[in-house]
């Protein structure tokens, strides 16, 4: 039980036990790290009377499995930012290298045509 001691963040590494009941009531803890949600084996979590943001408060009330379902979307929506911008980067870097070779090839530049009816004549 850790209630009441002026908690302000809560390790990560907790989620590496099997633990079945936490009390982190009456602290001042703002965030519940999102691996959290992998504490499979807890019955009973108690986080009210922190001034939370991440989930927020009224997620608190609602119990730990709506909890650790904000904490799964919250991983969810981050994954999906990062894969978002890794394509970014991913199509960028492809037209970069395009516009390399078609610089590079005069056969696939915009004066390609004109080449073609060059050959043609």
């Amino acid at each position: 039980m850790l209630k009441q001691n002026f908690i302000t963040h809560i390790p990560s590494e907790l989620t590496e036990t099997a633990l079945v009941r936490l009390d982190l009531s009456y602290n001042r803890i703002a965030i519940i790290p999102p691996s959290y949600r992998f504490l499979k084996d807890l019955k009973h979590l108690d986080i009210s009377n922190n001034p939370l943001v991440c989930p927020p408060a009224q997620y608190s009330e609602r119990g730990r499995v709506h909890i650790f379902k904000l904490l799964e979307i919250l991983v969810w929506q981050q994954e999906q930012k990062e894969l978002l911008e890794y394509e970014k980067t991913f199509r960028k870097k492809k037209e970069e290298e395009r516009a390399k070779l078609n610089y590079a090839n005069p056969r696939t530049n915009a004066n390609s045509n004109n080449f073609i009816n060059e050959l043609l004549v």
